[in-house]
């Protein structure tokens, strides 16, 4: 009788219960697939570990951050929008101002809240325009020099005494080269986006835009400083036109002794590297008075593009693990990237082992608390033709077609057309 009853019973509940909910799938863009795709794929797994009734999905990667919102520009005209969006720190802005990004502030919490969640003013200032949140910081780096020992030793230089100004590195940069056969002296990335233009535009005091936005300022003396700088690099140190991917390669196999590019590829750099000679990361130049400096943040920034409260729901449990303290120790251990969660910093069980093992990443992270900075995004509709309008003109004065004042001069003209200003 008591097994009858208990499959009486169980029969009832099994008609009477509630059906599972319906697991919702949520779509997922993302850039730069050679250095986040690890990362994308052990955040999708912890979350979903976590919330089974959410499975994510990618979308195919874009190469870079300005093929990426050049996409889903796209995909907001056809109706095709992912859920959520991972752009570049200068680029979410591109998606406020067409009201693609979906505002965040509804699903905040207070002051207080958002702090012993370990999200600073700082770090929220990254995805914030005005009061109104748009887009929450998961990754932040700053332009680092990765540095071949060996062949600085080759070269009659050491660490002990490795330059910190351009003068100093120009010229061990042409010792290098002259060590001879293909060993090349030195590499400043300038492909892409215009985050390393900013960087050495910022390190001398100057800035993309004047601070109400109502002119730019690239053409300032930072800015014809930082101009004659990238035509130095060719003239003097012979500087090679590689792409990152080849850079990164020659760098690897101990053909390049010193590197310029984002701190978030410490972790690719050093693996690809092995044990073939020391990596050492250095800060980066800087040329004006610290309190003048900026370097710009790199990373990105996730969006939530659905406006199905159901899907933004599940979005914002995402992003909050994503940008969470597992998160930011997924991020931190897969790249060079900083952690923009404050509790990853503070509580050394998260990542206070990865950074006694790991030096160089020190490095990294006291000049992002020391130089960082916005990833200007210029306003307006023409905000990503005005980044290739000043990369390709620069590109003339490293390449010595142009003269770096006259083509800068004449680049500020074009972007201030593109902008109406």
């Amino acid at each position: 009788m008591l097994t009858r009853l208990l499959a009486a019973t169980a029969v009832s509940l099994t008609l009477t219960a509630p059906a599972a909910a319906e697991q919702i799938e949520l779509r997922v863009h993302y850039a730069l697939p050679q250095l986040f795709n690890d990362i994308q794929e052990g955040i999708a797994a912890g979350f979903m570990a976590e919330n089974p009734d959410v499975k994510i999905v990618f979308d195919a990667p874009a190469e870079e951050y300005e093929q990426g919102v050049q996409r889903l520009l796209r995909e907001s005209i056809a109706g095709t929008l992912p859920d959520i969006a991972y752009v570049g720190l200068n680029r979410w802005r591109v998606l406020q101002e067409r009201e693609i990004a979906v505002p965040l502030n509804a699903f905040m919490g207070s002051a207080d809240e958002l702090a012993a969640q370990g999200y600073t003013p700082a770090l929220l200032s990254l995805g914030r325009l005005g009061d109104t949140q748009y887009a929450m910081a998961v990754s932040a780096s700053t332009p680092v020099m990765y540095v071949n020992s060996d062949l600085v030793a080759q070269a009659g230089g050491s660490m002990e005494a490795f330059p910190s100004d351009w003068d100093g590195l120009i010229e061990l940069g042409s010792r290098i080269n002259a060590l001879g056969g293909d060993i090349d002296g030195l590499y400043y990335h300038f492909w892409g986006s215009d985050w390393m233009w900013q960087a050495l535009l910022g390190s001398h005091g100057g800035r993309p835009l004047t601070e109400d936005e109502g002119d730019i300022a690239i053409d300032s003396a930072a800015g014809m400083a930082a101009a004659e700088l990238l035509a130095r690099f060719r003239a003097e140190a012979d500087m090679p036109s590689y792409d990152r991917a080849a850079a990164q390669q020659a760098f690897a196999a101990g053909k390049l002794g010193i590197y310029f590019d984002s701190s978030s590829f410490l972790a690719r750099v050093e693996e690809a590297v092995g044990d073939r000679f020391p990596v050492r990361l250095v800060e980066y130049p800087i040329t004006a008075e610290a309190s003048e400096v900026y370097l710009p943040t790199g990373g990105s920034g996730i969006a939530i593009l659905t406006d199905d409260p159901a899907r933004q729901e599940a979005a914002w449990r995402y992003i909050t693990w994503a940008t969470g303290p597992k998160g930011a120790t997924v991020v931190v251990e897969n790249s060079g990237y900083a952690p923009t969660n404050a509790i990853v910093v503070e509580d050394e069980s998260y990542l206070g082992e990865f950074y006694a093992a790991n030096p160089n990443a020190k490095v990294a992270h006291a000049q992002l608390a020391k130089y960082a900075g916005p990833w200007y995004a210029f306003p307006g509709a023409g905000g990503v033709k005005v980044t290739d309008t000043i990369m390709k003109g620069l590109r003339d004065v490293i390449d010595q077609t142009a003269a770096p004042d006259v083509k800068l001069n004449e680049v500020a003209a074009q972007v201030r057309s593109q902008l109406d200003m």
